[in-house]
């Protein structure tokens, strides 16, 4: 993970700055102070829609610059399949014609198919290069006969006698490209030892001080280290020096100055918007609880509501159904009863029908049974003959006698 010094030491940053702030409107390209550019390659504010969507929005414009024939293909999806497929053509294109490619194609060295996937100075570096194939493309000359070509050029503002370019972009910074020192010159004979002008006085008490090891350096990026650059050469007596002061002093101090009044003023607006919006946030918010508040108290109303009507349907319902039960059951006992009443006079027919079939059978069966006794049963009759005698001898004895 790269650190915020690692990116000041990359001369690409504010290099790639200054190109979409130049041609923005020319190339559709995206503006942004370097400080915002940085904090997007480092993903330090992820909230931040513009700011965590910066560089691959960046890379995907470059991308499209410098393939139009493919502009309505090119996508956040699938930029990284373009991007790696024009490196390799601006790659053998260079072989084909004979000079060298002097870019690494990290992508390549490292195995990775992704542009995110990419380190975050591999990321620099491609972009960087991206701005480069941009201004090779066709359409460049037409895009940019409006603009003054002496005003494109990128030159150091000025160099001191340590051999130390100064470089300004726009805004507030100034960067410092440190050079290997030159060689020193020749030691003075001992005749001159005690002659020892200014100039070798000021170099002994450079070589006193430390100096940085080559490379590329933020050197100002406040208001108080402007203040003390221009200091430290307004002391210097060196040619180099003074005219690097003057260019400084006159020409850029004055600017800057302001730039950091109208930054300050810019900073104050904000946290005064800040905090109204914080105090308006805190208002909405609690304006928000107490409507939450209120929505859950009406919905907890309209659910008791609801549940009270519920029930009231409910008892309604049973009710019905209860009285629906005793209807039914009463009719149900009428028809019993009718079946019960059509039955029992039915029954009580039937009896009086078999009771009247019974009485005249065992008349029939009383009388059978008699003549069959007076006309099978001799002894029988013998027997309530001589009966008879004895209880009514006067009657049978006038029988007797008419016989």
């Amino acid at each position: 993970m790269s650190t915020l010094a690692e990116l000041h030491a990359m001369p690409e940053i504010p290099s790639i700055s200054h190109f979409c702030s130049l041609f923005k409107d020319s190339f559709n390209l995206l503006e942004f102070e370097i400080d915002e550019f940085e904090t997007a390659l480092l993903k330090q504010n992820s909230d931040d829609i513009f700011a965590s969507t910066l560089v691959e929005r960046l890379t995907i414009r470059l991308v499209i610059g410098c393939l139009p024939m493919y502009a309505s293909n090119i996508h956040e999806g699938n930029f990284s399949t373009y991007l790696r497929q024009l490196l390799q053509v601006k790659k053998e294109e260079a072989e084909e014609d004979g000079y060298e490619f002097k870019f690494q194609d990290p992508f390549d060295e490292n195995d990775i198919e992704d542009f995110s996937d990419l380190p975050v100075r591999d990321q620099v570096r491609v972009i960087h290069q991206l701005t480069e194939f941009r201004l090779e493309c066709d359409d460049v000359a037409g895009k940019l006969k409006d603009l003054d070509p002496e005003g494109l050029r990128i030159d150091p503002l000025g160099v001191d006698s340590d051999n130390v370019f100064y470089w300004y972009f726009f805004g507030t910074r100034l960067y410092k490209e440190v050079k290997p020192m030159k060689p020193k010159r020749p030691k003075k004979s001992k005749k001159d030892e005690n002659e020892k002008d200014d100039d070798a006085e000021e170099e002994e008490k450079k070589e006193m001080e430390p100096r940085d090891p080559p490379g590329w350096y933020l050197v100002c990026s406040s208001q108080g280290e402007w203040n003390d650059l221009v200091a430290k050469y307004k002391k210097s007596k060196k040619k180099q020096d003074k005219e690097l002061y003057e260019t400084l002093n006159d020409n850029f101090l004055p600017d800057i100055s302001k730039m950091f009044g109208d930054q300050e003023k810019e900073e104050r607006l904000k946290l005064l918007m800040a905090n109204k919006r914080s105090s308006s946030r805190l208002d909405r918010k609690r304006e928000e609880e107490e409507r939450a508040f209120m929505k859950k108290m009406e919905q907890e109303k309209r659910l008791e509501m609801e549940r009270v009507a519920e029930e009231a349907r409910r008892k309604q319902i049973e009710k019905e159904n209860k009285q629906k039960s005793r209807e039914n059951r009463a009719k149900q006992r009428e028809q019993l009863g009718l079946r019960v009443g059509n039955d029992l006079d039915a029954l009580m027919a039937n009896r009086k029908r078999i009771r009247g079939d019974s009485v005249e059978q065992r008349e029939e069966e009383t009388e059978e049974p008699s003549s069959q006794i007076r006309k099978k049963n001799p002894a029988m009759r013998e027997f309530q003959r001589l009966a008879s005698l004895e209880e009514d001898p006067e009657n049978h004895l006038g029988r007797n006698l008419r016989l």
